[in-house]
């Protein structure tokens, strides 16, 4: 089968590149590391292979992971990483310079994992603690106690962090103890208790035995967390691979907003000691081929503003800068006028300076210094400050930048991030967004597959391109005149259509069928339709709606439509308790991930309006 995927280059100034592979089905990845080892020159060792969906990292490929359970969507990506002997010798030097201050605090660390209280568990007869001895017998018991989609991905070391299994491990203890509490009392425990026992996490545990047996279970994951805790301590020692998100500028009328990933993440190797500060300067140098800050100066009022109230950045001005080592009794840079061409294929003179490779470096971490950083978990969404500056900081003051005597005191990979640990890059102010180029930065390598370019630039038909065009202003065909009472005479008029007001519940029917008067057939068309799961922006569109009523819609069921006119087959995806899931016939499949709702089967989009309220809603709406 052949395979098409992106590589990333580790050398910050070259750009993507697109790569061809032709391997069997049957092989590993192992083995596509290898074939791509052989082009790029790179060792197997130093890569690593991602599937990248709306620029979030969707899933992390192991070696032994099988080519076969590829998808033709998945947008493969390959990062070069910073070889390991490079990464060791770094931490060593790390280690040797560091120098803590007399008057430094202590680094917070998360907490060690504790044994739990008493050995009730020994209670426990000798055929059930030999029967859930096995790892897989005592998960499986928790399992049928708790979330099981969270239990899965708490076990999952690629996801989830040292923290959340201990914090798992103390609300285990918790409820433990409030289920004895009960039990002492002759009483049956009942999750209803919602004060005593925390029944969202933890259920269905009716008698002494079953508590016990819990208990026990507790202790074997307990003792598992510390094996796989001093397990990635010693995998950590050779550095650690971090994902970094670039996320944009937030539309202030969105009130329940979500952080939007903008760009292709960053994934590399670094030192697993790393101060948040040299990491900031790690981030400087990988987005360098992309940084401007003198954009970043430029007056805000100066920039164009779209249709819906967004800032566009100036275009950006070609600055070139030529990389000497000079002495530093030398000035700082000699300064040349040249032509250079402008976004507007203005002819204007520009400044070409020359300045040694420190003094560049500055330059970017100008911008990276005032972009806030968050750090966050791939299994729980809730983003933590990292670093010296958070984005409300920044939306207030412009100017703020992270404070690097402190943040040259904060670890930035301590027990907070582990490998299943991401962090944003928040270019959250129109400032911040005029210092990036982002089209450089999605840019191939010329040299690249052009076929392959071809295919994906592609233009995909989007659902508010089709909302627009059904809303555009067109004349009527001669074979369809009107007849205009003041004219008295019929004419070839103006039609168009408009949606008036933003309804709470929006229900959109794509047009799947279209009649040939060729073959006087109805035709199915299978255009793919790309639509929004959350953010439906309609402001646009609709002519009226009030402050607080924003037309924003986010989708809640999806029906689909498979084969023609003379037979066909219907399914849905809908959400329930946020968590999206397959409806086909009698067969329901829950945690469907949401790259699966989007396809060119969709027929009817459901959307509710965010601000929408029952209790608001007159009842002949």
């Amino acid at each position: 089968m052949t395979i098409s995927v992106t590589f990333v280059h580790l050398d910050p100034l070259r750009r993507l590149q697109r790569l061809s592979l032709t391997i069997p089905k049957s092989a590993s990845i192992a083995d596509l590391l290898s074939h791509v080892s052989s082009i790029t020159g790179v060792k197997s060792e130093d890569l690593y292979m991602v599937d990248i969906w709306k620029y979030n990292v969707h899933a992390v490929f192991r070696e032994s992971d099988k080519v076969s359970s590829l998808k033709n969507y998945d947008e493969l990506h390959v990062y070069e990483l910073e070889p390991l002997e490079i990464i060791t010798e770094r931490e060593k030097a790390i280690e040797k310079s560091r120098v803590a201050p007399s008057n430094s605090h202590p680094v917070e660390e998360m907490s060690d994992v504790f044994a739990f209280n008493g050995k009730d568990w020994l209670q426990l007869p000798e055929t059930i603690r030999h029967k859930y001895q096995e790892e897989t017998e005592w998960m499986n018991f928790i399992r049928d106690h708790f979330n099981q989609s969270d239990f899965n991905l708490l076990i999952d070391t690629r996801i989830s962090a040292h923290g959340e299994r201990v914090q798992f491990i103390n609300q285990l203890q918790i409820y433990i103890g409030a289920v004895k509490k009960i039990l002492t009392k002759n009483q049956v425990p009942d999750d209803t208790e919602s004060e005593t026992i925390d029944s969202s996490c933890f259920h269905g545990i009716r008698n002494m035995e079953d508590v016990l047996t819990l208990e026990y279970c507790g202790e074997k994951f307990r003792q598992w967390t510390e094996f796989t805790r001093s397990e990635s301590s010693e995998i950590n020692k050779h550095g650690i691979i971090i994902t970094c998100l670039i996320s944009g500028e937030v539309k202030p009328f969105l009130r329940y907003h979500h952080d939007i990933s903008i760009a292709t993440p960053i994934i590399m190797r670094i030192p697993s000691n790393l101060s948040v500060h040299h990491l900031r300067r790690e981030l400087a140098t990988r987005l360098k081929r992309v940084l401007n800050f003198d954009a970043m100066n430029l007056c805000i009022d100066s920039f164009s503003v779209g249709k819906n109230g967004d800032h566009a950045p100036p275009k950006r001005t070609l600055f070139e800068y030529t990389i000497e080592n000079k002495d530093p009794g030398c000035p700082k840079a000699t300064k040349k006028k040249r032509k250079a061409c402008t976004g507007d294929n203005v002819e204007s003179e520009v400044l070409s300076i020359e300045v040694n490779k420190e003094e560049l470096e500055d330059e970017f971490m100008e911008v990276i210094a005032r972009v806030p950083l968050t750090i966050h978990s791939r299994m729980h969404k809730q983003a933590h400050k990292l670093g010296s500056i958070d984005q409300e900081e920044v939306s207030s003051n412009m100017d703020i930048k992270a404070v690097s005597k402190e943040e040259l005191k904060q670890l930035a990979l301590n027990d907070k991030l582990d490998c299943g640990t991401i962090i944003t890059l928040h270019f959250c102010t129109p400032k911040l967004a005029a210092s990036i180029d982002l089209r450089e930065w999605e840019s191939f390598d010329s040299n690249s597959d052009m076929r392959l370019n071809a295919k994906m630039d592609k233009k995909c038909v989007t659902l508010l391109e089709c909302i627009e065009k059904y809303c555009r202003k067109e004349q009527l065909e001669a074979s369809e005149k009107w007849y205009c009472n003041r004219c008295e005479a019929h004419v070839q008029a103006w039609k168009y259509t408009n949606i008036f007001q933003a309804p709470p519940i929006l229900i959109i029917q794509l047009k799947r069928f279209t009649f040939s008067p060729v073959t006087h057939r109805r035709n199915k068309i299978n255009i793919h339709v790309d639509f929004p799961l959350e953010g439906l922006d309609l402001t646009s569109c609709v002519l009226h709606w009030e402050e607080g009523q924003e037309p924003i819609y986010d989708c809640f069921a999806v029906s689909n439509h498979y084969g023609g006119l003379g037979g066909g087959h219907y399914t849905a995806y809908a959400l329930n308790h946020g968590k999206w899931c397959h409806f086909d016939d009698s067969s329901v499949t829950v945690e469907i991930h949401e790259r699966e709702v989007v396809t060119s089967a969709a027929y009817v989009l459901y959307y509710r309006r965010r601000n929408y309220n029952k209790s608001t809603i007159e009842p002949n709406m």
